[in-house]
């Protein structure tokens, strides 16, 4: 279906698949089955004269891979979903990347196996390999990468593989393991045997570095933390918390075991900067541990966690993305989604200010928006600005917006995630029967009672009573003129609350896009959240599945990034709607 014309020089690196030939078509598109930017990785579809009718006597599989084909304007055409990865060059060629249906899951991650086939491929000392995943259950399982050398006399070490994979994937992606094949196992019609790989005579390339086991008491105890928490072991003290399978209900537990076993107060989001036992253990004991092995910088990674802004990700050349923080004022939820839409944009999160240890809190949602831009402009100075809000999140991002537009700044992505206009959504709850409203809130404080330790029941009701309390001097004092609420009455998810309660948006001159979670509290709620009376520029609307918290979990967590991801490639190419980039025609 393609043809390229083939220069001498061409073969010294990854040969192209070319064009599409004479009244052929090719598409890359994503999984939604639009066009996807150009470098971006996409199926390729094919349409044109030489579509075949369907597979013989199969009709269910011609269903699926014979669709219909929405860029023809001839009647009845459709294209054929090959199941091929590539992707688009800058001169318009098209580059195969491998096969979509090698896809495995990983620690709650989708990796496509040929992805990581691709890259490895075309290093200098590989002529051919295979990624498989091994491990009979999850808290075992991880990538094995089967390489054949181009040479006996020049076989690739495991960390110059590693290393090489680290500049093009995320670590999520990179093989634990690395083998050394004399040839590859194959099948009788020349594919890979992927069933033989495991019991191949593969030769295991040893890691150029050793697990490094406990080194004092505080190291050995958060292992025993660690093994406990994740159901595995051995644990290496550089072990990445993340990488071994943990998400944001395992970190909150784990800084509660922290706390009770060393007496000793972290901010939870020293797990972004702070991630291994031995980063964590040099957190516990304030100090560095042995300048020769703790790279740590102590103070810096405790203050990092102390700030409003907290680095997720910092590498990569886009513009960064601002994830601001939910109605719970933490950005836990936010590192899986970070990992999820890939290296090459820096991402930082917002956490509520009124978590900041011995401040005060500042109470109207105007003076939050205030502070956190005055803090993202000391990483970022000058525009464009890629915002993300979620839940009340989304309030504070469409704030900050404003008053960048009144700086002449340009904020090109305005992101709500699950985010609901309260103007447009309050009328519709209200009508809700009192009785139906009564029946389910009784029903969630009976279920969370129900749920909670024996020892937490007792102080349930004291807690209720003296959280109401602070809610309404949440509300009354602002008409005082007080502006901050001090630091021994905070309660941030109160102050939150009241704050969003409190603010009345302003009309966008611009598009706002709207990641909406399928499952909502009523049917009626419209599908762009009711931010189509505020956006003068239209809503670009992005459903995920899930209600408002399940978007976070697997398997809604992938749908979620794939779709905030396809936004910010668009957003990159001048894009406001779902259109192509200019670039991707070839």
């Amino acid at each position: 279906v393609t043809y390229c014309e083939i220069e001498p020089e061409a073969l010294q690196g990854p040969v192209p698949i070319g064009r599409p030939i004479s009244n052929a078509r090719a598409y890359i598109l994503d999984s939604r089955q639009q066009p996807v930017p150009m470098g971006i990785a996409g199926e390729i579809f094919i349409g044109g004269a030489g579509i075949a009718r369907g597979y013989f006597n199969r009709p269910d599989l011609t269903a699926e891979r014979f669709i219909a084909d929405p860029f023809s304007e001839e009647p009845g055409a459709r294209m054929y979903r090959t199941g091929d990865l590539a992707r688009y060059l800058p001169d318009g060629n098209i580059e195969f990347l491998g096969r979509n249906d090698h896809q495995v899951k990983l620690r709650g991650f989708r990796i496509e196996l040929g992805e990581i086939e691709t890259r490895l491929e075309k290093l200098e000392k590989v002529r051919q390999c295979a990624v498989n995943l091994a491990g009979e259950d999850s808290s075992n399982k991880q990538l094995v990468a089967y390489v054949v050398p181009r040479s006996n006399e020049s076989i690739p070490t495991a960390e110059e593989l590693r290393s090489a994979l680290k500049v093009q994937l995320p670590d999520y992606m990179i093989p634990s393991t690395f083998a050394i094949l004399d040839r590859m196992p194959m099948t009788p019609n020349g594919k890979v045997d992927r069933k033989a790989l495991a019991q191949s005579n593969a030769l295991v390339i040893p890691r150029d570095e050793t697990v490094m086991t406990a080194r004092d008491s505080i190291e050995r105890s958060l292992v025993l933390i660690w093994e406990q928490l994740l159901s595995a072991r051995p644990i290496g003290i550089r072990s990445s918390f993340f990488d071994l399978g943990g998400h944001s209900l395992l970190v909150v537990e784990l800084f509660a075991r922290i706390k009770r076993a060393f007496q000793r107060s972290i901010p939870i989001a020293a797990i972004f900067g702070s991630p291994t036992i031995e980063q964590l253990a040099a957190l516990v004991r304030g100090r560095a541990f042995d300048p020769k092995t703790d790279t740590i910088d102590v103070a810096k990674s405790l203050a990092a966690a102390r700030s409003t802004i907290v680095p997720i990700r910092t590498g990569g050349p886009n513009v960064p993305l601002f994830l601001i923080h939910g109605g719970g004022g933490h950005l836990l939820g936010f590192y899986q989604l970070a990992m999820l839409t890939g290296s090459d944009r820096p991402i930082y999160g917002i956490q509520a200010q009124s978590f900041l240890q011995g401040k005060s809190a500042l109470l109207s949602l105007e003076d939050q928006a205030a502070y956190y831009l005055s803090e993202i402009r000391k990483i970022q100075p000058k525009g464009p600005y890629y915002f993300l809000g979620y839940c009340t999140g989304g309030l504070v991002a469409l704030e900050i917006a404003h008053l960048l537009r009144q700086q002449s700044e340009e904020v090109e992505l305005l992101g709500m995630l699950d985010t609901r206009l309260r103007s447009q959504i309050v009328p519709i709850l209200r009508s809700v029967p009192v009785g139906t409203k009564v029946s389910r809130r009784v029903a969630g404080i009976v279920d969370y009672f129900q749920q909670l330790p024996l020892k937490k029941k007792a102080a349930y009701l004291p807690e209720k009573i003296w959280t109401h309390s602070l809610r309404r001097i949440y509300m009354v004092v602002p008409s005082l003129g007080v502006r901050t609420v001090p630091s021994f009455l905070k309660n941030p998810e109160e102050i939150l609350r009241v704050a969003a309660m409190k603010y009345t948006p302003r009309p966008w001159p611009g598009v706002i896009t709207v990641f909406r979670a399928s499952v909502q509290p009523d049917p009626r709620i419209p599908g762009d959240l009711g931010w189509s009376s505020l956006a003068l520029g239209g809503v670009d609307v992005w459903e995920v599945p899930g209600d408002h918290f399940d978007i976070f979990h697997e398997p809604n967590i992938q749908v979620l990034a794939d779709r905030v991801r396809e936004r910010l490639e668009r957003t990159d190419c001048g894009q406001s709607e779902s259109s192509l980039c200019s670039a991707n025609l070839g």
